[in-house]
């Protein structure tokens, strides 16, 4: 990534706030911070996200579903953003065993006499 400075010009931000975001980033695993090597991108986890929704929704009020509505939405905008380098990456073999998947979970399914949504 750039080095803070050059991402304070581009951003027209000063250093302070580019130093936050990148400490954000970094917690979220979205960068990496390796001192004295600079900054590079991270492995995306987001665990620590799942965390902090999870522990705002244990704090909210009873009866208030924003914090899960707000999770739903960042699964929802990840699986887009990587569902085609998951395409291009499957094999027929692949596919085959996702069929099988699907098929096992529609048995267990129909097994537990659960409703189906879609």
């Amino acid at each position: 990534m750039p080095t803070e400075p050059a991402l304070c010009e581009a951003l027209g931000a000063s250093r302070s706030s580019v130093r936050e975001a990148v400490r954000i980033l970094d917690a979220l695993d979205i960068v990496e911070v390796r001192r004295g090597h600079g900054t590079y991108v991270g492995l995306l986890s987001l665990s620590a996200l799942v965390e902090s929704l999870t522990f705002r929704g244990l704090l909210s009020p009873d009866g208030d579903f924003q914090v899960l509505a707000d999770l739903v939405d960042v699964r929802e905008l990840f699986e887009r953003g990587m569902a085609d380098r998951i395409i291009a990456l499957l094999t027929p073999a692949g596919l085959d065993r996702l069929d099988a998947l699907v098929a096992d979970m529609r048995e267990a399914e129909r097994e537990r006499g659960l409703v189906r949504l879609h």
